[in-house]
């Protein structure tokens, strides 16, 4: 988009100069007022009237694929801001059953393909040329901030989720000091509690700023995307509750 920004200033002040010389070329042809023996004055007007529509013709063409490459570019950010939310509701819903299930087996690969993911959607976000013609336009303002907010707490989250596989491997080697056993680590053992109570609530923290600013696409885009439905939709496939696999073997 800010190449197409660029073209489009640079072929608007052309035109504009183009168009000037062109009617007063034509004002001249009309009034008489200066006579060139050397020079043609329909010939200057015909040079510079097809510049004129030459330009013209850029321009229209650049505004329409500016106006292309701005919703396309509005796709692709909302798009992807739905898949940060996404990452982020697996993570703590994940979580939060490691908890209500406390004699469940907490494996350190819990969240990591997640995690990875979520990685890169942080680049992703932050590579989309998402520019107007306006620095202070309400939408830049809000979606640099995003940027720079995923490059620094939102990073550090990301960073942090790393701590589970962390906690995971300190209370295994805690079992084994102790009972002389690899007991399975669960969300009751010392370290591994900690850590995901903890990361529950960080994930809730991020789940809440990326809720916001999806809101915010939606509204600036006259809720073209309906982000309450992309929620909703998210949510109803993360919470699907499995029944027993032997139940599920006998269906037909």
């Amino acid at each position: 988009m800010s190449t197409n920004i660029k073209v489009i200033r640079y072929t608007s002040v052309l035109s504009g100069i183009l168009a000037i010389l062109t009617y007063l070329i034509s004002l001249n042809i009309a009034f008489e007022w200066f006579d060139w023996n050397w020079f043609s004055n329909s010939f200057m007007l015909t040079i510079f009237g097809g510049a004129f529509a030459s330009m013209l013709v850029v321009l229209i063409c650049e505004i329409q694929k500016y106006l292309e490459n701005k919703r396309l570019s509005e796709d692709v950010l909302f798009a992807h801001v739905g898949y940060v939310y996404a990452h982020l509701y697996v993570i703590e819903t994940n979580l939060k059953r490691q908890l209500e299930n406390k004699k469940e087996t907490v494996y350190k690969e819990l969240i990591r393909n997640n995690l990875e993911n979520l990685k890169q959607e942080i680049e992703i976000i932050r590579s989309i040329d998402y520019t107007r013609f306006s620095k202070k336009n309400k939408f830049v303002l809000r979606n640099k901030n995003f940027s720079n907010w995923l490059m620094t707490d939102f990073s550090q989250f990301v960073s942090e989720g790393a701590y589970l596989a962390i906690a995971v491997n300190t209370d295994q080697i805690g079992n084994m000091i102790a009972t002389g056993t690899q007991e399975n680590v669960t969300s009751t053992s010392p370290y591994t509690s900690v850590v995901i109570t903890k990361l529950i609530r960080r994930t809730a923290d991020m789940l809440s700023i990326v809720d916001d600013y999806g809101k915010f696409i939606d509204d600036s885009c006259n809720n073209r995307y309906v982000w309450e439905l992309k929620k909703i939709s998210v949510e109803k496939v993360v919470d699907i509750e499995f029944a027993d696999i032997d139940d599920y073997i006998k269906e037909k």
